[in-house]
């Protein structure tokens, strides 16, 4: 054979590394076949029975839990009313 395949197809022939080839491929064949049966017999795992909770409701918790923070952060103001507030001077 003339073609350089490497060293497990030196010296034979095309049939002889057809053959090697073919041996391969239904070895792989089988190992997949087998893979996927394994896949389908392994159990499920059930859905869960509490869906964790949102951001909107772990807010209302803790608006709930500490009512005095409630009104702590108001993401309406920006930071630039921050800066160009007046300061207050401390006499």
């Amino acid at each position: 054979m003339h073609l350089n395949y490497g060293v497990p197809y030196y010296n034979k022939s095309t049939d002889q590394c057809r053959n090697i080839g073919r041996r391969g491929g239904r070895a792989r064949a089988r190992n997949l076949r087998l893979r996927l049966m394994q896949k389908r017999e392994s159990p499920r795992l059930a859905p869960p029975k509490h869906l964790p909770e949102t951001a909107h409701e772990a807010n209302a918790l803790l608006d709930e839990r500490f009512p005095h923070l409630r009104d702590v952060f108001d993401p309406r103001q920006s930071k630039q009313a921050e800066v160009t507030a007046p300061k207050p001077v401390l006499a």
